[in-house]
This record gives structure tokens, sequence and C-alpha cells, in this order.
């Protein structure tokens, strides 16, 4: 079923859940880039040095380095030894499902983009791809991208989480916007072409039937009910001619 603009569309936010901290600051030079590593890894486990700041606001921090990291931390507990922190964490998938997505992810990418495209034939070729693979999960499960590229079915996590990979891939700028749809939390995506940023939300593009939202300006999508934090991400001042 295809999403409805106004039915709800769950987009759970990231929530780190915290165990009671002690004030650290990272001890050991590179080690905030070593914890940004780890992360990207997937890694369950792992162990800095630190003292006198709050490890998992610098934990969390890293992590939006990369937006599809950031949405993917679900959860961070860490205890103290000695002088380390031993740190543990959640994310919405396993390494192995996160091997399967990029596998796919290469796949998709070698099928349907070719050498001679401009990004504005890319990001058009991955938008109607998704469209046309995707359904709406009325069952916000399937909210993640593994469990999108599995299932064929999926919450807006798993559209623009999985846009975003195909556009990473075919190396296009992106982020993955985080806000609000008529009051109901939501996550699309911005694309940069020729240097100018642009909103694509893939989910209602999927909806509609149409390419309502590709490539669209601030401005139209504050008209259509979107609301995010604007300071956070890149400025659409133009809808894409």
């Amino acid at each position: 079923m295809k999403l409805i603009k106004n039915t709800i569309i769950s987009f759970l936010l990231i929530l780190l859940f915290i165990q009671p901290v002690f004030a650290v600051e990272i001890n050991i030079p590179g080690a905030k880039d070593s914890i940004f590593e780890h992360l990207n890894n997937w890694d369950s486990e792992f162990k800095i040095d630190y003292y006198n700041k709050d490890v998992i606001d610098v934990i969390r921090q890293k992590s939006k380095a990369d937006d599809y990291l950031y949405i993917s931390l679900v959860g961070l507990v860490y205890k103290k030894t000695g002088r380390d922190a031993q740190v543990e964490a959640k994310y919405r998938t396993t390494k192995e499902q996160e091997v399967y997505i990029q596998n796919e992810v290469n796949n998709i990418i070698n099928t349907i983009i070719k050498d001679n495209m401009s990004d504005y034939d890319k990001v058009y070729a991955i938008n109607q791809y998704l469209v046309n693979r995707f359904t709406y999960d009325t069952t916000l499960t399937n909210n993640n991208a593994y469990l999108a590229l599995v299932n064929g079915s999926t919450t807006c996590q798993g559209y623009c989480m999985t846009a975003y990979k195909l556009f990473k891939a075919a190396g296009i700028d992106t982020r993955i916007a985080l806000g609000k749809l008529n009051d109901i939390n939501h996550g699309w995506n911005l694309v940069k072409i020729n240097n100018i940023w642009y909103h694509v939300d893939v989910t209602n593009n999927d909806y509609v039937g149409e390419n309502k939202y590709f490539l669209r300006s601030d401005n139209f999508f504050r008209s259509q009910g979107f609301v995010w934090n604007e300071s956070d991400y890149n400025q659409a001042p133009y809808d894409y001619h």
C-alpha cells in the first residue's frame, strides 16, 4: 500500500539509552577518529581512554559525521574500567546485513547508472528505481535499508536510508533530513547538483505517483507541511529547472 501523506509516518529518531555517565575528555591523540572508525565498522563493543567530559556526547557527535550512521545508531551505553570507557553500541542492522546492503547497492548502481549520465540523470534514475521497487510498509516494521531491500516494503527510514546509500555510491553529495511532515516524524533526502542543494522525498514521490517532491526548494517543502531544523542542513534555495 502506498504512503498516504496524512497517514502516520513513523520515523523513530535516534534514542541513545544512557547509563550514568562520568565527566570525560578523550585522552589519546586520534582517539576521536578511532571512535568514528569503530562506529562506522558497526563494532558493538570497543574501548576508549578519556577524562573530564561526557563520553556519550563525544561518541554521539562523532556519529553525526555520516547521516546514515547517525540514524543507524540506536543505543549507547558504557561503563568505566580504570581510565578506559568500555562502550556498547546498538545499531538498526548487523554487520552482515550492512554487507548485504552494500553488495545490493553496488549491483543496483551497476545496473541503472551509466558513464554518460549527468548528476541530474543519476538522481532521477535512483528516485525512479526506488519508487518502482518499494511500497510503503503500513505495519511500520521494515524501518531500515536492509529490510527495505529484502522485503520491498518499508517506512520512510528505509526509503531515505537506501536512497542515501545509492546517491553516495553514484557520487552524489547527499544528506538525510530529519523533521516532521504535518506534525508526524519523517525523513527524506537532500542532494547537490551543480553546487546547489535540493530536497528529494522518495517516500511521497512513491505515494503520489509523480515526482512532486523531486528536486524542490526549502520554500516548496515548507509550503507542503515539512518542518526541519534548517540550521542543521544546507539551504535549498530553488526548485530544479
